[in-house]
């Protein structure tokens, strides 16, 4: 039994292999030998929010039931159903993988499908689809393709490190989709971190819709952040740079002097790309290193603010805080 802050109880039931078998959220008096007369129990029905897990014989997850009670009292459920490769025929199609993997998950059916689970299974040996969520894998176990209800096929790529690197979306089967971005690609550091992500209007070569594109500082922080909603980001264009401070988040340009009642630390350290300047408890404020380091206009705002001598001291320091650089 778990509590949160208003004393509302999320109850969970165990099977006898420790797995969860049901989630019992605002709980009153739900009892799993007498599902339907304590669903939604209590003197309220938001009390007793049940949901249900039914697993196989290899210990998979087939089924995830919400039990939903109406004004009337009467109890109703909606099923998502999973499927995989161990249910299906023992063929390249029906596996959806190069290597014979039973516990790979070949379908996510959600609860407004109404077909049966025995002709969902023909339909996918078959190599038909249908309303619900197929996946294939490559060899490693990673996703190769992903199809959803309207048809659309998304093909992953991914590079020699395993990194996701394409999302690729083949509309050849669907109709009444968003043809406007087919493809989006993700690149990489030297370190590993997300450098940039970029979406096309074709499924190879094509034109770039819009991009993303993060600079990083010396201790892995997104520092900055390029974007763009039509074309490519053009870094050092269009940045505004923002710190968190007491709750909530401020301009980097903001006047030292809008700070200073809401600042009661021992010390501050501000991040801007890679320059770091200390500013301790009792010591003036003067920035002006932590300036430079930015690449538009907000410098020259600061920067008279320097160059005017308006020095702060912080007041009595009480905790400690330390705030970095974000970005909108």
């Amino acid at each position: 039994m778990v509590y949160n802050n208003k004393d509302i109880a999320t109850r969970t039931f165990f099977d006898e292999a420790g797995r969860t078998i049901f989630v019992a959220e605002n709980y009153t008096d739900f009892d799993p030998e007498d599902i339907e007369s304590t669903v939604g129990g209590g003197t309220n029905q938001d009390q007793d929010r049940v949901t249900g897990y039914v697993y196989n014989d290899a210990g998979l997850l087939t089924d995830q039931v919400a039990y939903n009670v109406d004004q009337s009292s009467t109890v109703t459920t909606q099923d998502t159903r999973y499927i995989y490769a161990m249910d299906l025929a023992d063929t390249t199609t029906g596996r959806g993988s190069p290597v014979a993997d039973g516990s790979l998950l070949r379908a996510t059916v959600y609860p407004d499908n109404s077909d049966s689970t025995a002709s969902i299974v023909t339909d996918l040996n078959a190599g038909d689809g249908g309303d619900l969520v197929e996946t294939t894998y490559n060899a490693n176990g990673s996703v190769n393709t992903s199809t959803d209800q309207r048809g659309v096929v998304h093909a992953y790529g991914y590079d020699d490190a395993g990194r996701l690197v394409s999302d690729t979306a083949d509309l050849t089967n669907a109709t009444g989709v968003d043809d406007s971005v087919l493809r989006v690609e993700r690149a990489y550091d030297d370190y590993g971190r997300l450098a940039s992500l970029t979406s096309y209007d074709a499924t190879t070569g094509g034109n770039i819709v819009n991009q993303d594109v993060w600079a990083y500082d010396p201790w892995g922080n997104v520092a900055q952040t390029w974007q763009s909603h039509a074309g490519a980001a053009v870094e050092g264009e269009g940045v505004t740079i923002y710190f968190w401070l007491a709750g909530r988040w401020y301009p980097l340009f903001t006047p030292r002097r809008a700070l200073q009642d809401s600042v009661a630390t021992r010390s501050l350290r501000c991040l801007c790309g890679s320059v770091a300047t200390a500013l301790e408890g009792g010591r003036d404020v003067a920035p002006r290193k932590a300036v430079a380091a930015l690449p538009h206009s907000t410098k020259g705002r600061i920067g008279k603010d320097t160059a005017n001598s308006r020095r702060t001291r912080l007041p009595t320091p009480k905790l400690e805080i330390e705030f970095s650089t974000a970005t909108q």
